[in-house]
């Protein structure tokens, strides 16, 4: 018996394997936001004075109000500076093996339609001049549609364009097959220019709305996305599939249709899905804690990886997050900062791995930005490095205690010593455990 668990262990280590990107078992990255897909609060000053754009929301507010001349101009300063092959070497040194790009549908300007679409132009010089440099350093990218035609979330930058009526779900039948002739573009591109063999992965559509009233036809939009990808694929004649990246199941809730995107992927190639773990907005602690915080990360991410396993969902990477807390967090300081970067980095290698957001801010924000939580002392300058890897020890649940024993790697060196046992502070009781 044990044998035959053994050897479906294997056969499982090897089917998750092979859908990450090559030669690597755990995915440690950074997302370059608000490079080709901006988002203002990531660059506010520059935003605001170096590119005129007080009162624009969005991209599309932007070049609504300034023009396509002026605001070609302004965003491909933007583009030049914002990332560069000096932060990609950095990447590099610090042990990442991957990176998640945020795009629009728009990179792709033939999906535009005039007097509509009010988007920069030029950005795929810029992904693929990128797109080299990652090659070359060896890290892997995953292309995510971070932004769909009429925008699939209301009233946030990410979407591409601020609305309270997102568009992409109501005129669903034209959008939808223009996010998918794009994704045909990306598919085409990563199979057939040499700069883009760093992409291994392209992400269907990056956090559409929680509740599933507000997304009819979601679960079509994943299959004509899937089909995109790989009847490109078949045409081109390729032997080696993009894994196809989907936010996770449990992404979503409330009652309706809720779509599952394991049955978009299912019989279609690798597939990777996608979850993301923000603390500083509140809902999955109750007492704003130093040890809540930990306590719940610690027993969240393995949660999340085994209700995602049991419809199908996996491998899971936890492709966004970051060290920032609710306002007020009772001993929150440096030393809390540093054991939440070790506690979110092993609980979410329970999965597939994490993909931290964002690599850098224009400014300086130690919370939000990967380098400079390096600099910070945070995050050691190697990404498989744990300052603390007992951080969890003390307050993981019984249940997570036997299954960390069962795949936990041999312990490194700690920075200080770990409690025994299982401390269950006060209000471990009252955290949330969002499943």
């Amino acid at each position: 018996m044990l044998k035959a668990l053994g050897l479906a262990s294997l056969a499982l280590a090897a089917s998750v394997v092979a859908q990450l990107p090559p030669g690597v078992s755990k995915i440690r990255g950074v997302n370059l936001g608000s490079w080709l897909l901006v988002e203002p609060y990531m660059m506010q000053d520059y935003w605001d004075n170096h590119m005129s754009a007080w009162g624009a929301c969005s991209e599309w507010d932007y070049v609504k109000a300034k023009g396509q001349a002026a605001s070609n101009t302004a965003f491909r300063e933007h583009w030049d500076t914002f990332i560069t092959q000096k932060d990609v070497a950095l990447m590099k040194q610090y042990g990442l093996n991957t990176v998640r790009i945020p795009i629009g549908f728009w990179i792709v300007e033939s999906t535009k339609i005039a007097g509509l679409d009010y988007y920069p132009e030029g950005g795929m010089t810029y992904l693929t001049r990128g797109l080299g440099w990652l090659r070359d350093a060896g890290i892997a990218v995953l292309l995510d549609i971070h932004a769909v035609p009429g925008a699939s979330t209301p009233n946030n930058a990410f979407a591409g364009k601020c609305t309270g009526t997102p568009a992409f779900w109501a005129n669903k039948d034209r959008n939808f097959d223009r996010a998918a002739d794009a994704i045909r573009n990306l598919t085409t591109m990563a199979h057939t220019n040499p700069s883009w063999s760093s992409v291994y992965a392209i992400q269907m559509l990056n956090e559409p709305p929680m509740e599933v009233s507000q997304t009819p036809g979601y679960g079509d939009y994943l299959k004509k996305a899937t089909a995109a990808v790989r009847d490109t694929e078949k045409s081109l004649g390729v032997s080696k599939q993009l894994t196809l990246s989907y936010m996770d199941y449990n992404w979503q809730y409330g009652s309706g249709t809720h779509a599952n995107p394991a049955d978009a992927a299912a019989g279609k190639g690798p597939a990777l899905y996608d979850n993301h773990l923000y603390y500083s907005f509140g809902g999955l602690i109750n007492n704003n804690a130093a040890v809540d915080y930990i306590a719940n990360v610690c027993n969240t991410g393995p949660e999340r990886v085994r209700a995602d396993g049991s419809v199908s969902n996996t491998p899971l990477v936890f492709g966004e997050w970051w060290l920032a807390e609710r306002p007020g967090c009772a001993n929150c300081d440096w030393q809390f900062h540093r054991d939440f970067a070790d506690a979110q980095k092993i609980a979410y290698e329970r999965g597939a791995g994490w993909i931290f957001w964002a690599w850098s801010f224009r400014g300086t924000d130690q919370y939000r930005s990967y380098k400079d939580a390096v600099a910070a002392g945070f995050f050691s300058a190697d990404a498989t490095v744990k300052f603390n890897p007992n951080v969890c020890k003390p307050y993981l649940a019984p249940a997570n205690q036997r299954r960390a024993a069962l795949d936990a790697p041999a312990p490194r060196q700690s920075a200080r010593p770990a409690s025994a046992g299982w401390r269950a502070p006060e209000s471990v009781a009252n955290i949330t455990v969002a499943l």
